[in-house]
């Protein structure tokens, strides 16, 4: 986890990491996926606040990518994805029947993504609308109503790639680290302070009492110097699975 502390700004993070390490995809068939059963993800089917940092790799072309996704197999989806054409970060949800698609938009330039400095995405989402935040600040958001989504049907999350019916797609080429859900709708206080703690550190994430999954990239735990940080994984009784991504050095490829 980067910051700046509490007393500094929130728009120059600190190159300080509670992990030296990520998850590293290589933009060809790279994704972590996460299987649930019927009814896995009911908790996080109303409300949920998704938080990772993120870096591109910086190449010479770029294309659009899809950093995390609900993939509901009766064809609803949660998807935060980043638009290379539009220079945004965009995020789209509709039911599981396909409809009541709801949509909102941020500005995220290349620059911003591939900095040397990770970049803290988050959102979050519940029955009054869905709002965006990059590097702790509040981006936009929508107050029109969201249905819920049904309960009890089979779910699967997506870290790096988008699954469509076809396959997947859509592949993130960098690196990702601290994936953080929460069964709540986060308050914009919390997010900041995640982006903004005043040593860099998990413990925010950790300490939540609506945690429901953190996916460990071989991390110091601030809250004991001897104990290791176990992925925690409340929301299937699947572990997560690597697939092609592997743990690497936080902007290194091996």
């Amino acid at each position: 986890m980067l910051g700046n502390g509490i007393f500094n700004s929130m728009y120059n993070s600190a190159i300080v990491w509670s992990s030296d390490n990520s998850i590293y995809f290589d933009g060809v068939n790279d994704f972590v996926e996460l299987v649930g059963q019927e009814g896995s993800f009911d908790a996080i089917t109303g409300d949920i606040s998704v938080s990772m940092w993120v870096r591109l790799q910086p190449v010479e072309d770029h294309s659009d990518t899809t950093l995390f996704q609900i993939y509901s197999r009766s064809n609803g989806k949660i998807k935060l994805w980043w638009d290379v054409s539009a220079q945004k970060l965009q995020l789209i949800r509709w039911g599981n029947d396909g409809s009541n698609t709801q949509y909102i938009a941020a500005d995220l330039t290349t620059q911003t993504i591939r900095s040397g400095n990770h970049t803290h995405l988050g959102f979050r989402i519940n029955g009054s609308g869905m709002q965006l935040f990059v590097n702790g600040s509040l981006q936009v958001g929508l107050t029109s109503t969201i249905q819920s989504w049904t309960t009890g049907v089979a779910m699967d999350i997506y870290f790096g790639s988008e699954k469509t019916d076809g396959g997947n797609v859509e592949f993130l080429n960098g690196w990702m680290h601290d994936i953080t859900i929460w069964d709540t709708y986060l308050n914009q206080s919390s997010i900041s302070e995640i982006y903004n703690e005043g040593e860099p550190s998990n413990v925010l994430e950790l300490r939540h009492s609506k945690l429901k999954y953190y996916h460990n990239c071989s991390e110091k735990n601030f809250d004991s110097s001897q104990d290791p940080i176990p992925t925690v994984n409340l929301l299937s009784s699947s572990n997560p699975s690597l697939v092609g991504a592997i743990i690497s050095r936080h902007d290194q490829i091996s």
